[in-house]
């Protein structure tokens, strides 16, 4: 019997588990669950009464999901909400509660449902974090997933009660008098799958301090908000509705942030941001090719493909643009592909460190968020300083990806080229009426520069490659996306 520890990047939210499973037969691909797992988040408070010494902890990369294995095999990590049990409903009724979180319930009156159509159904719940809405007298409660396997015609409507919070120490206490709640639904009958708001309320909503309670004729994804009342407030329906959809449709991920100088050029600060399990791996690289760099977990968890950090730096070095930190920023990208930046800087003054910070927005207001903050040590004095720079070095050509960028690479392109898709079009060599076409078969920008993005992927084939699109991107002024995307 050995210890198995495998780091992570699963959320440190209520709702979720984490569990080791062990590939059981490669051919078919199965795997099963490792009994056992225990999700590690922190060194001190998990393992110290197993470790009595300090020195005697393991040099874990936390979070780590850690198990007891007894025979060689592939094992593998998974993030997953956590199920109730199966629970059949009758035309008897009944209540329902989440074995793990007993405030999460739904109450079925008798003769909701016919006596021939009894069904099944399991309860999920995943705590929402709040910092999209920090300061602005919103609050978001947790979401219920009611799973049923077959669409079911409810006769009378069924009672959910969810609480403000998941957590065991409910820091937030809002005054049902000077809050009220919005209800948020997600229709999995259509094909389009959209949070909307709930304004056919069989009865008023029911809030108590701890608990929301709706009454429904339809089994769905509920959830609430809690927003101040008071005078001239602004409708946060869109972005409650916008952040719902973004958190639904991607779990969240612990990430990690590494600066360091690309060697010989120490007038260029490479910026990464990564998934924390892959933190490891990218400093062992740059370990490698002897490279100074600075790291730090981030602060929050982030919504790969979403969420974006933009960077600020004090102390020893600044930005040799300072608009270059309104348009530059790092993202998690899905599928554990690691985003990375480049941002020039100069040397100031005489000093020998500089503080490199991320937040979640360029601009300075209260809502700005502290993602990471980290002091990184500046290269040899041999570098150019602010006073005399030579820009020629700045301006060496970097080191460009060999091959073609992957589908899921330009998916992360295509959100951020917005409205200069069709000068990126004509660099790759369409014609108009081929971006026409596209502008009239889609919708949003971001489709219409991922589909010309694919269309010209297929027709160059390997021809399509990083080199090609590094130039393209240059020349729709955007050097900030051809370094990012394109390059080592």
């Amino acid at each position: 019997m050995v210890t198995l520890s495998v780091s992570h990047s699963a959320p440190g939210l209520r709702g979720y588990e984490v569990v080791i499973k062990r590939q059981i037969n490669r051919k078919t691909n199965e795997w099963k669950d490792v009994s056992g797992t225990k999700d590690l988040r922190r060194r001190q408070a998990d393992i110290e009464d197993e470790h009595p010494s300090y020195k005697d902890i393991p040099d874990l990369l936390f979070p780590v999901a850690q198990a007891d294995i007894n025979e060689n095999s592939t094992y593998a990590v998974v993030c997953r909400l956590k199920s109730s049990p199966p629970y059949t409903i009758t035309s008897t009724g009944g209540l329902f509660i989440h074995p793990d979180y007993p405030g999460v319930t739904v109450t079925v009156p008798e003769n909701a449902v016919a006596p021939e159509s009894p069904f099944t159904l399991e309860l999920k719940v995943q705590e929402v974090p709040n910092e999209e809405f920090k300061g602005e007298d919103v609050f978001l409660g947790p979401i219920l997933r009611i799973n049923c396997f077959e669409f079911i015609q409810l006769l009378r409507p069924v009672t959910i009660q969810l609480p403000v919070s998941l957590r065991d120490q409910q820091d937030f206490k809002p005054d049902p008098i000077e809050y009220r709640v919005r209800v948020f639904f997600m229709n999995c009958e259509e094909e389009k799958k959209e949070w909307t708001e709930l304004t056919d309320l069989v009865e008023p909503t029911q809030f108590d301090a701890k608990f929301v309670r709706i009454q429904v004729q339809r089994f769905s994804r509920y959830s609430f908000s809690l927003e101040r009342r008071k005078e001239n407030s602004r409708d946060y329906g869109q972005g409650i509705l916008s952040y719902l959809t973004r958190f639904t449709r991607t779990q969240p991920q612990a990430a990690s942030f590494v600066a360091y100088f690309r060697p010989h050029i120490p007038n260029i600060l490479s910026l990464i941001c990564c998934p924390a399990h892959l933190r490891e791996e990218v400093i062992q690289n740059l370990e490698k090719r002897e490279v100074t760099f600075a790291d730090g977990n981030s602060m929050e968890d982030m919504i790969p493909g979403e969420d974006k950090a933009f960077v600020f730096l004090s102390g020893g070095m600044r930005p040799f643009d300072e608009e270059d930190l309104e348009r530059i920023f790092l993202k998690l990208l899905k599928d554990d592909i690691k985003f990375k930046t480049e941002l020039r800087v100069l040397l100031v003054d005489d000093e020998d460190l500089a503080q490199v910070e991320f937040r979640n927005t360029s601009i300075h207001t209260d809502r700005m968020r502290l993602l990471c903050k980290f002091h990184l040590t500046l290269p040899s004095r041999k570098m150019p300083r602010a006073a005399g720079q030579d820009l020629r070095e700045l301006e060496r050509q970097p080191e460009i990806k060999d091959g073609s960028p992957s589908p899921d690479e330009l998916e992360g392109l295509s959100e951020e080229i917005s409205e200069k898709w069709k000068k990126l079009g004509r660099r790759l060599h369409f014609g108009e009426a081929q971006i026409t076409e596209h502008d009239k078969n889609n919708d949003k920008l971001s489709e219409k520069a991922y589909k010309l993005l694919m269309a010209w992927k297929g027709r160059d084939a390997s021809a399509a490659t990083y080199s090609v699109l590094h130039k393209a991107l240059s020349d729709v002024e955007r050097r900030d996306l051809a370094q990012g995307f394109c390059c080592q």
